[in-house]
């Protein structure tokens, strides 16, 4: 069965799970400095159109709704963000110790312990 472009592109699409797609067509790991640096782009952009339509109308309504999936991706992506620092002197910590475990257990090894 031969696949046309269309379903491989939506079969790739499918395989980036984890990641931002941002305004320039990339892809971006989620929780990292350029997905949040992307939706803030697209906030601004967002604001700006919402700002520009008149109160009550649908489009503004439109655009508030996309502005809040914006806003709350935003927030996950900075917690994601604020997990990955958080985890970054545990993760250290345990090369440190596999570091050491590894040195000492090649000194007794060598029979220099």
């Amino acid at each position: 069965m031969m696949l046309n472009e269309e379903q491989i592109d939506i079969l790739l699409e499918v395989s980036k799970r984890g990641f931002h797609k941002t305004l320039d067509g990339g892809f971006v790991k989620l929780g990292t400095q350029e997905c949040h640096d992307d939706l803030q782009r697209r906030i601004e952009d967002m604001l700006h159109h919402r700002n520009d339509a008149e109160y009550g109308s649908d489009a503004r309504s439109y655009f508030s709704g996309i502005l809040r999936v914006y806003r709350r991706k935003m927030r996950e992506n900075d917690k994601m963000m604020a997990t990955e620092l958080a985890m970054q002197p545990v993760i250290e910590g345990r090369k440190k110790q596999d570091a050491e475990k590894t040195a000492s257990r090649t000194l007794r090894l060598a029979g220099l312990l």
